[in-house]
């Protein structure tokens, strides 16, 4: 199981999303990233992570 948790700028939980187990980082980041957009209307983040995430495209 992987679980997709987005918080504010405080840390609190604004979305959670669980994904199969064997789901990996190229598809649960970017997932995530595109509801921020689509549910959120956010058009900028700041986005950490290792450079393993650098395939992601959206």
């Amino acid at each position: 199981m992987v679980i997709g948790l987005m918080t504010d700028s405080e840390g609190y939980p604004v979305s959670v999303e669980v994904f199969c187990g064997n789901t990996g980082d190229t598809a649960t980041v970017s997932n995530q990233l595109k509801k921020l957009k689509n549910d959120f209307g956010i058009e900028g983040v700041i986005f950490v992570g290792d450079k393993g995430w650098i395939k992601i495209h959206i």
